[in-house]
């Protein structure tokens, strides 16, 4: 993770008053035209690709986006961070892959 991925990511964990904590990278596939939910309490996730591009929302107790934004406003303007309960919901006709980092408080 570099530049300004690394320098948002610092500064929103200081923002948060998280000292210490675990980065790691979370990745998940969701079937076409099905559901997901990923549990991250006590953790944050910030997402930074989506493959194939494609239909789809993402709802947490944080953030609920579509690909429009996602794909107007990604990175390196943006990153969307989510916690709580995330619900994927892939719109498309295909398998669809999203990668996140994975910040975890120590």
């Amino acid at each position: 993770m570099e530049g300004i991925l690394d320098h948002f990511i610092k500064n929103r964990l200081k923002e948060l008053a998280i000292e210490n904590h675990h980065l790691d990278w979370k990745k998940t596939k969701v079937l076409a035209n099905q559901s997901q939910i990923i549990a991250a309490n006590n953790e944050l996730l910030f997402l930074f690709d989506v493959s194939p591009m494609g239909s789809f929302q993402i709802d947490s107790d944080t953030e609920i986006i579509t690909e429009d934004d996602f794909f107007t406003d990604s990175a390196p303007y943006r990153l969307f961070e989510f916690s709580g309960d995330i619900t994927i919901k892939n719109n498309s006709a295909e398998i669809q892959s999203y990668s996140f980092f994975r910040i975890i408080p120590a």
